[in-house]
């Protein structure tokens, strides 16, 4: 009976700096799953920063397939660190 499938996912992302953009669409990777009570989908995604650390989070919408109505389903916060790295102006040469 509760049987849904996912229809837009909603992303606040904040780097380092405290700096905000959200991200929103259709699907996940271009997928909209079908899920069961007890249900498990997983994929991979991505995004960039412009600061070593950041945080995500958000939600999921999904439609019940068996019933009238919607559900939102919160994305709890991620926190992201990078490891060190340096940055290169110009390429590295190697020699033989």
């Amino acid at each position: 009976m509760n049987t849904c499938k996912l229809t837009t996912r909603h992303w606040y992302i904040t780097d380092g700096n405290g700096s905000k953009e959200e991200a929103h669409g259709e699907g996940v990777v271009g997928e909209y799953p079908i899920m069961s009570p007890g249900a498990l989908h997983e994929y991979i995604s991505c995004t960039t920063f412009t600061t070593p650390t950041g945080v995500m989070e958000g939600h999921y919408q999904f439609k019940f397939l068996k019933k009238e109505g919607q559900c939102q389903v919160r994305i709890p916060t991620m926190k992201f660190k990078s490891l060190p790295f340096v940055k290169v102006s110009d390429p590295i040469q190697i020699r033989a």
